[in-house]
């Protein structure tokens, strides 16, 4: 495999042990170099493997939000699937520059390592939440996107900072929902950045993305199912439900 990654070595001294381990798994799957800021060489995308549609690639663990953490299996087409739609959805070009602050283990990180080793994107890893810290990051690196959950967006503005210009292309509020009023202030905030909002139901990957105009027009909405995702309302014995009745 191509070197796709980048370690901002300014950067280092905010990682904790969670990234070195990954960082260290990985290795042993791919080519992982250290490129200092100046020194970047798009890699340009890597061939896609033959998938194995039933073939469990991944085992993410949920939330427990419904009561106790269990393991997903997610499947090679799946994890396919996911990553081209993510780069379809948000425009992203060989040489773009995402900027990581999710875990790996979180489906969100683990899409954006995807999405830039299919498409020849470079992965910038920041092991900071503190949105100083990301406003720092996005722009030293010139960054083109970037994945928060609600509770960072709601720190992000808690503070005066702005990104600078141009700034990231596109940003997503990902694993839970803002409050209709704060998402408000976060599009007002963000100004002409695009936002996207995705969710995933707390046993399956990322199912629903709300775009640009679902985000302004329809604040509560989790969105339409991204392609190749078929979304059912079931009752509490997953049967099927007709349109307009309330489901499990």
């Amino acid at each position: 495999a191509r070197d796709f990654v980048e370690f901002p070595s300014q950067l280092n001294e905010h990682w904790l042990s969670m990234h070195d381990k990954q960082v260290r798994a990985l290795a042993g799957e791919i080519s992982l170099t250290v490129l200092s800021s100046d020194a970047l060489t798009p890699p340009g995308p890597l061939p896609e493997p033959p998938p194995a549609p039933d073939r469990p690639s991944a085992c993410l663990f949920t939330s427990g939000s419904t009561g106790a953490p269990k393991g997903v299996l997610i499947a090679d087409s799946d994890l396919i699937s996911r990553a081209r739609g993510e780069t379809d959805a948000y425009g992203l070009q060989p040489g773009e520059r995402i900027l990581n602050i999710l875990p790996w283990s979180f489906d969100v990180g683990l899409n954006q390592v995807l999405s830039c080793w299919t498409k020849g994107c470079t992965l910038v890893i920041l092991n900071s939440p503190l949105p100083t810290d990301i406003i720092d990051a996005a722009a030293r690196f010139r960054i083109t996107g970037l994945s928060a959950v609600p509770a960072i967006w709601t720190d992000f503005l808690a503070i005066d900072g702005q990104f600078a210009e141009p700034g990231p292309r596109y940003v997503t509020v990902s694993g839970g929902s803002l409050a209709p009023e704060v998402q408000k202030r976060l599009v007002a905030r963000l100004g002409g950045i695009r936002i996207f909002k995705t969710y995933g139901q707390t046993e399956t990957f990322r199912s629903t993305m709300a775009r640009d105009g679902d985000v302004i027009d329809a604040p509560e909405s989790i969105g339409r199912p991204v392609d190749g995702v078929r979304v059912y309302i079931v009752d509490e014995h997953l049967y099927a439900l007709p349109t307009g009745v309330e489901g499990e």
